[in-house]
């Protein structure tokens, strides 16, 4: 869970880069070309949020079939 937490604070602040980058790049104050550069940050802090949070619903079932006596086997 800390893990996923940590990813989701990131992805928080990542939110609030792209909030203000979107601006700037409406604005003209910066290029398409630095737009999408500074976008590629924030779209992988998305990406690891998800991963995380798939890993943390992954082990919490995982437990609780091991919890209901399922044998888990790979």
């Amino acid at each position: 869970y800390a893990a996923w937490e940590e990813k989701r604070i990131d992805r928080s602040d990542q939110s609030y880069d792209e909030r203000k980058y979107t601006l700037h790049y409406e604005l003209g104050l910066i290029s398409k070309h630095e737009y999408d550069k500074t976008t590629l940050p924030i779209k992988q802090a998305n990406f690891e949020e998800l991963m995380a949070r798939m890993s943390y619903i992954l082990i919490t079932e995982e437990i609780k079939a091991l919890e209901n006596g399922v044998v888990l086997t790979q």
